[in-house]
């Protein structure tokens, strides 16, 4: 289960790019870091990450009230 608040570190199993109204997202199956909760799904809005999100990255995603809040891809994924 996700938090409602804080943040946690997951590995991008798939993204799927999304558009609503304009907005661009990607749409991303990740798996907790450590954790035994099994797959969880998440929409991050484009303009929070500095590029689109690939399986295989490690992120760091931050949540507020059960929402993403922010994302880092962590430095040993990045390009």
């Amino acid at each position: 289960m996700l938090p409602l608040l804080g943040s946690i570190d997951v590995t991008v199993l798939g993204s799927t790019p999304v558009e609503i109204h304009g907005d661009r997202y990607a749409d991303l199956v990740v798996e907790v870091v450590g954790g035994g909760s099994g797959r969880e799904r998440l929409r991050v809005a484009a303009h929070q990450v500095s590029r689109a999100p690939q399986p295989g990255d490690r992120l760091r995603v931050r949540f507020l009230l059960g929402q993403v809040d922010g994302v880092e891809i962590l430095p040993e994924t990045a390009p």
